[in-house]
């Protein structure tokens, strides 16, 4: 909680690059609480890497949620999750894309080896959300399962409604999603 709190207050004022690579418990949710205590915006950007997971990890990743929708981590640059299969994605989608969340320098989001159904809801949750992601670059949903129909709509309708104009680097699995996903 304490190094949350030192980052989202401003207390280290020459820190400009923060890397966080976590395993995703219970003291992850103490880092978003100190986060919350305040804000990180550039010129301080943020890469957070959550691995693995245990039981109750995912209420780290819902006070995760939280701090963004907030607009207390618009300085948030990379976000990395990997083999860590997420209990409430839609929620995290949706923030990420919150109108309130400013995520302007948000450039690359890795989801990596989950399965089809947390790749489906992460992907409606992002385009559900109203806000955009004016510097995503890259978008990888891989190591996993196929986005299935669901996922392909979701990922089409974020595109196709403008969610993330400078969108380069796209890699989904889009085996056997049929022509309705088309």
């Amino acid at each position: 909680k304490a190094l949350g709190e030192v980052l989202g207050t401003g207390k280290v004022p020459s820190l400009r690059d923060v890397s966080l690579t976590w395993w995703c418990k219970q003291s992850f949710r103490s880092l978003c609480e100190g986060l919350a205590r305040g804000k990180i915006d550039p010129p301080v950007m943020v890469d957070i890497h959550l691995v693995g997971g245990v039981q109750d990890a995912d209420m780290g990743v819902m006070r995760f949620a939280e701090v963004i929708r907030a607009g207390k981590m618009s300085g948030l640059r990379h976000v990395k999750f990997a083999a860590y299969q997420l209990l409430s994605p839609r929620v995290l989608g949706e923030a990420l894309t919150h109108a309130d969340a400013s995520l302007n320098f948000l450039e690359e989001v890795l989801l990596l080896y989950q399965i089809d159904a947390v790749t489906a809801a992460f992907l409606e949750g992002l385009s559900r959300g109203t806000g955009r992601l004016p510097a995503l670059h890259t978008l990888h949903c891989t190591h996993g399962r196929t986005i299935g129909t669901d996922g392909a709509q979701s990922l089409s309708a974020l595109v196709s409604g403008g969610g993330v104009p400078s969108l380069k680097d796209l890699k989904v699995n889009l085996r056997g999603i049929g022509q309705e996903g088309m």
